[in-house]
């Protein structure tokens, strides 16, 4: 049976906003994989999953790599996205009406681009309770990019695909190097470098920092210390992590920790 649900999540929120229409919240998946319906929403929403084993029908999804997956459902997509176990993080972002990414009609997975780190801008505006303008302005400014967010990688030749994923499953090495995915890839950093910022919208060095934050966010469930956190996820301490953290997330590690509970 499919369900039409309005601006509903399976999962309970720690942290809830709402901000000219846009409704955000931090949230817990609390229903069993199994026990979530395919449904509906009336209204377009985005789906930052924090931690990894989030399942989805999106477009791009099979050619994810590591944590941090983003989703975006255009009004009225049928679809049972859900994590793996129970009790996963999200983040979600109801739009209003009127304020859909133009021209994006499919879901996507956000893979790339000036997106995902506008997703970030937005979930700082929500943990650190943003004044009101700031908030819109950074939602607003997250609709416009997600409508240029249409699979960046597409069209990227094999062996730039292969550079991409060797940063997912390798950035916890500590020493990993833009050069060493360039030898993986058998190009020139230069030549990867400028690829790199064509298909995906930054530059491979930015894309290792990123990856590395997002494995340290998923990390982040109160259960390890900071220290062996850094350790695990490529950073060189406990300092270089938060820096990198809050370069991401404009927040520190133990307060993006503390604000899902």
């Amino acid at each position: 049976m499919t369900l039409r649900l309005s601006r509903t999540f399976f999962g309970t929120a720690s942290l809830e906003r709402e901000c000219e229409g846009f409704r955000l919240a931090l949230r817990r998946g609390t229903v069993p994989p199994d026990a979530v319906p395919e449904h509906s929403h009336e209204t377009a929403h985005l789906i930052l999953a924090i931690d990894e084993d989030y399942q989805t029908g999106a477009i791009g999804a099979a050619a994810w790599r590591g944590p941090s997956m983003i989703i975006y459902n255009p009004p009225g997509t049928l679809h049972r996205d859900r994590f793996a176990k129970t009790g996963g993080r999200f983040l979600s972002i109801d739009f209003p009406k009127g304020f859909e990414p133009r021209g994006l009609i499919d879901p996507v997975v956000v893979s790339a681009g000036a997106a995902r780190s506008r997703v970030s801008r937005v979930l700082n505006a929500l943990i650190d309770d943003a004044p009101a303008l700031d908030a819109e302005d950074r939602l607003l400014d997250l609709s416009v990019a997600l409508a240029s967010a249409r699979e960046p990688g597409r069209f990227a030749p094999s062996w730039l695909r292969i550079a991409n994923e060797a940063i997912a499953d390798l950035t916890r090495q500590s020493g990993l190097r833009v050069q060493d995915v360039a030898e993986l890839a058998g190009v020139h950093p230069v030549h990867l470098a400028r690829a790199f910022s064509q298909h995906f919208g930054c530059s491979p060095g930015a894309a290792i920092r990123r990856a590395r934050v997002e494995r340290a966010a998923a990390a982040l469930t109160g259960r390890c210390s900071l220290g062996d956190i850094a350790q695990a996820c490529g950073f060189a301490d406990q300092a270089h992590m938060t820096r990198s953290f809050r370069a991401t997330y404009g927040i520190t590690p133990t307060a993006f920790r503390d604000a899902f509970g």
